[in-house]
């Protein structure tokens, strides 16, 4: 159903949304080694050294040869830096998706998440053709949070 689509990098003007790579798991770790990153979701690990963040990276790879979860790598444009993560875990059987990501601390406020899933969103909906994309977010995370 999505396997054409499974491996597209998205852009917008500020951000690439890639593939993960091993060579990404020193940027994940080092993004991970903040504690408070990690509070804001459930599924991160803390703390996170290279070789969690490897297993990481070869669960991703399952999960995309499944076709279960769609993720992408936030960096810049301009250095190719990685930022975050971003991705939709599917469900084919509803033809929907729940929305996920995070982003290191010296990258909040900058509305970076903002328009990272923006661009998903609409990925989602013009080109998986999925009738309804959803988030969760814990309440302590204000900046996730919409009231």
């Amino acid at each position: 159903m999505y396997s054409e689509k499974f491996f597209i990098e998205l852009c917008t003007p500020r951000l690439r949304l890639k593939k993960f790579r091993m060579e990404d798991a020193l940027g994940i770790s080092t993004l991970l080694k903040d504690k408070v990153v990690a509070e804001t979701t459930l599924m991160l690990p803390f703390p996170c050294g290279t070789k969690i963040a490897r297993k990481m990276i070869h669960t991703y790879e399952e999960e995309e040869k499944l076709q279960k979860t769609m993720r992408w790598a936030i960096t810049t444009i301009e250095s190719n830096k990685l930022m975050g993560e971003i991705r939709l875990v599917l469900n084919k059987d509803f033809n929907s998706a729940e929305i996920g990501f995070w982003l290191g601390k010296k990258f909040w406020r900058n509305g970076y998440t903002l328009e990272a899933a923006n661009k998903v969103i609409e990925f989602g909906f013009k080109e998986l053709k999925l009738n309804r994309i959803e988030a969760h977010s814990m309440i302590e995370n204000i900046s996730s949070t919409i009231y």
